[in-house]
């Protein structure tokens, strides 16, 4: 009724397929305002070789609606949500690949997006399990650290003196809280490490409207 998923693909090669899934199921935060999704974009990058991209908006976790809201707290969730959301997206994938001749030798997939999981969580080892047992993708957005993976946040920012960089957006109780959301996982040798960027924002102490967005970009190069 108020929201669409935000989400798009922009290529400077043919993108000769496009295909979008709304999931069937939907939190019931989210059921009459916005419909979390899936998006598709096959590209030519010529030889014979294709880019398959998958970009994502899922339902935010139960864990952390009843950070944003009282109400949460009276619900329960036998299967998360999120997690049914991941289940759907792995039988999409799996249709269009199967359905566009995909060659695991010459092409290569990209998936990425808002995954509204924490790092690190059951429910982002819920996905990634997904992506590694068909497809051997990799989330190249975390960092390999010595006694633990790591990741830079991408939500919830704050200042050099703790300041929430971003609070028109950001529910109260979820500001100043650094935490991973977005993710790029993909099967490509050749990907280069992720960064994200940091949004240009005005005095976080002065206006509430500070960062265009409460989600920093995250950037990647990969070589096909």
């Amino acid at each position: 009724m108020l929201f669409d998923s935000g989400l798009a693909i922009f290529s400077k090669h043919p993108i000769s397929r496009s295909y979008h899934l709304i999931f069937k199921k939907q939190s019931i935060w989210d059921y009459l305002f916005v419909s979390r999704a899936a998006l598709y974009a096959q590209i030519d990058l010529g030889k014979g070789k294709n880019l398959h991209v998958f970009t994502l908006h899922t339902a935010p976790s139960l864990d952390d609606m009843k950070k944003r809201t009282q109400l949460a707290s009276l619900l329960e969730e036998k299967v998360p949500t999120v997690r049914q959301q991941g289940d759907e997206l792995g039988e999409f994938m799996t249709k269009l690949l199967d359905s566009s001749n995909y060659n695991a030798k010459t092409d290569k997939i990209v998936c990425m997006g808002d995954f509204n999981v924490k790092a690190g969580t059951l429910d982002y080892f819920h996905f990634a399990n997904i992506f590694s047992t068909k497809y051997q993708m990799v989330d190249i957005t975390k960092k390999g650290g010595k006694d633990t993976d790591t990741w830079e946040p991408t939500f919830g920012l704050v200042d050099d003196d703790g300041f929430p960089l971003e609070r028109l957006l950001t529910s109260p109780g979820l500001r100043g809280i650094p935490q991973t959301l977005d993710f790029i996982f993909t099967d490509a040798e050749k990907a280069g490490e992720s960064s994200v960027l940091k949004l240009q924002c005005d005095d976080a102490k002065e206006t509430r409207f500070q960062c265009v967005s409460d989600h920093a970009a995250v950037e990647c190069k990969i070589k096909a």
